[in-house]
Parts: C-alpha cells; structure tokens; sequence
C-alpha cells in the first residue's frame, strides 16, 4: 500500500464471533469504517491516523453475501446495516458514526435510515448514484466481468487499480500498483469468490437500493465525498456524488479534484483535509 503504517496502536476484539480492529482513544466516539473489500488490504491504514483525531476508530470484515443473498440486494444492505448497529453495541458505544467508501456507501446511507437515533454522522466517499445515461458505466462493468470471468484474475485487478489512480500516479509509481494488485489478490476474500459472484456484487454497487422517500427522510448529518476522476467510466463518477448531493441538499459536499475512486489509497492526506471540519464538529455530536 502507499500508506504508511498507522501509528494509533490497534487491537483486535472479538465481538459475537466478528473480529474487530479498534483503535479504543478514552472519551471518543466510535467511527466504523465499511467496504466491501476486506480489512486485510490496508485500504484504511493511510486515513486511521487523521480519524483518530476525532474518534476511536474500528473496521471489520462484512459478511459476503451469496448469490441467492444477492437476489435481494435491498435486504442484504438491511443485514449488514444491523450488523454494523450490533458490533457498536457489542463493542460498548450506544451511538456511533460510519465512514462508508464506494460500496460501504451504500451501507453508510442504510444506516442513516435504518438508526436514526444511533448514528450520529454518515460520510460517504465516492457513492454510487444513478445517471440518466448509465451506458458508459454498463460497458466498463462488461469490460470488468468478461475479464474476471475469462480467468484473469490479476489483470482484471490490474484494470481495477489503474481505474481507480490517477493517471500521474499509474505513469510514475507502478512499482506501488503492482504492489496493491498482489497484496488484494492475497488478501481479499472477494477475489477468491466465484467469478460469477464477484460479476454479479459489482453490478449490484452499481445499483442504488434506497427508496427517494428513504433517501429524502434523512436527518443524520451526512458528508459526501466525491472523487473528481473517473477515467475507466464504470464508476463511481464525480456526476454521480453531485447526484446524490442533490437528493440530500443538507449533505455537506466535497470534490477531490484530480483523484479517483481510490484516493483514500493516493493521497489520504486530500481527504483529511476535505473531512477534516465536519468530523471535528460531529464528533461532538450526541443527539
């Protein structure tokens, strides 16, 4: 990874059987962080140290879901949202806030409906969100599936990443792509799933699953943060975190200009600072 190692020390807890990694920081509320992708990548590592600021800090691996789970994508969201209510609770906290990156986003937001009371602020970075013309992103999950699907695990990793930086970092840092394509080929459960399951959870975050009256009932403050690149057009784009903005115009709003879905990984510094004053002023917040 580009990140350095957190300097926070971090335990590992076990809550109802789910292993958890907390960062515990005495009178600071919990923030859980959410993605798809599990925590054995370090995809968080270069952010945890901004966010210990303000929060006791904690991840976990979310359950995958089946095939059969994935027939009902709105229910799937709704069990891991009381998933993430239920490890808070075990892990002692009666509120607590969520960080939820590209597919965590869609969780993030289901929490937000689903524990009005519990959660006390949403931050979505790089959400999916439909566009009018959708076109574009459909060829680029094609693209994607009849790779994984045509036995190229690491290329379609490679395709995944390279999408994801921008194209200076791609140009002049290839050493570290190769290092993140190996260390998610070695550490994600998801890509030693099925590649028919794997085609068919991306096209489900390529969807949306809240209702508008969901969305609209919102009152949980929420920031969303939006990447300002989208060079492999198969999401999430800056259009579509200015979409879902303008579903929730209460929603603080912030673009990170020049970086891609997987800016957390490029450059963690951008978003701490674009987060930096809502996540000061709602650690504050108890409701």
């Amino acid at each position: 990874m580009t990140a350095a190692t957190p300097s926070h020390a971090q335990a590992i807890e076990s809550v109802n059987g789910t292993d958890v990694c907390i960062t515990r920081q005495q009178g600071k509320p919990l923030m859980l962080l959410v993605r798809m992708a599990s925590r054995g990548m370090g995809g968080w590592d270069g952010i945890w140290d901004g966010l210990c600021e303000h929060f006791s800090v904690a991840q976990f691996d979310l359950k995958r879901p089946t095939a059969k789970d994935l027939e009902d994508p709105v229910q799937v969201f709704q069990g891991l949202a009381q998933d993430c209510a239920n490890v808070a609770r075990g892990l002692g906290y009666d509120g607590f806030h969520i960080l939820g990156w590209t597919g965590g986003a869609h969780l993030a937001l289901r929490c937000a409906v689903d524990f009005p009371q519990t959660l006390l602020s949403c931050t979505v970075v790089n959400p999916f969100y439909p566009l009018p013309d959708m076109r574009p992103l459909h060829k680029g999950n094609e693209f994607m599936r009849t790779m994984l699907q045509g036995g190229g695990r690491e290329v379609y990793t490679y395709y995944w990443f390279m999408a994801g930086l921008s194209p200076e970092f791609v140009r002049t840092r290839f050493d570290e792509v190769e290092r993140m394509v190996q260390a998610r080929l070695a550490a994600d459960s998801f890509m030693q799933a099925q590649a028919t399951d794997v085609s068919r959870w991306s096209e489900v975050l390529r969807g949306f699953w809240l209702e508008e009256a969901e969305l609209a009932s919102i009152r949980t403050p929420t920031l969303i943060v939006g990447s300002g690149l989208d060079p492999a057009y198969f999401g999430p784009s800056p259009d579509m975190a200015r979409r879902l903005h303008s579903r929730l115009p209460a929603a603080e709003f912030a673009l990170a200009e020049g970086y891609g879905s997987l800016m957390l990984m490029e450059a963690p510094q951008v978003f701490i600072r674009l987060s930096k004053a809502f996540h000061s002023r709602n650690a504050l917040n108890t409701h």
